[in-house]
């Protein structure tokens, strides 16, 4: 795992455009605290849940590591933006992650901003319509992953025409085809 993290780090510092995989959660977790290290203004998170499901003990957006790479680039002024498509209220009041997202919705309220959707996104040309959920940072950088089940995924810390195809996706939905979660309300019922 430490030449991974070497290697993912080496591509991120040196703005490399060369994609990179991962292929399970551990993997994941790196590139995550990797893409948000290098993140200057803006995440962008298409996912299900972010949280762990009833049948599952752990989920990555959960980690410590998770939680606090996302919370110091909030502390440096970062905005994220999360639509998830597979909320869960009962889950949610129980993540760290959520948790951590409602302090900053508090403390920082134009830096986190939460909506929910029925949308499901997949590949054209995948015959099996599987789901997939991606992270994109600023306008350059992202992870899509195409099998949320294993966690592994594709991506590039350097690739501005894939970013800049996954934010139009990404706003379409966040503009059109999804509602405000009202966070503080989620924890204060």
């Amino acid at each position: 795992m430490e030449n991974y993290r070497k290697f993912i780090k080496h591509l991120s510092n040196s703005q490399s455009p060369k994609e990179f995989l991962n292929s399970d959660e551990d993997h994941a977790l790196v590139i995550f605290e990797q893409l948000f290290s290098q993140a200057k203004k803006d995440i962008r998170i298409f996912a299900g849940s972010l949280c762990c499901d009833s049948d599952k003990n752990y989920h990555v957006a959960n980690d410590s590591q998770y939680i606090s790479a996302l919370s110091e680039f909030v502390e440096r002024g970062g905005k994220v933006k999360i639509i998830l498509n597979d909320f869960n209220p009962v889950a949610a009041v129980k993540s760290n992650l959520m948790r951590r997202l409602l302090y900053y919705k508090v403390e920082f309220h134009d830096r986190i901003e939460i909506k929910t959707t029925t949308t499901k996104l997949s590949y054209k040309e995948d015959v099996e319509q599987k789901s997939i959920h991606f992270t994109v940072i600023d306008n350059n950088a992202y992870r899509i992953e195409t099998n949320i089940e294993q966690r592994s995924a594709t991506g590039s810390f350097n690739n501005e025409e894939v970013a800049v195809g996954l934010i139009r996706i990404f706003d379409d939905i966040y503009q059109n085809k999804s509602q405000n979660l009202d966070i503080v309300k989620l924890f204060s019922n």
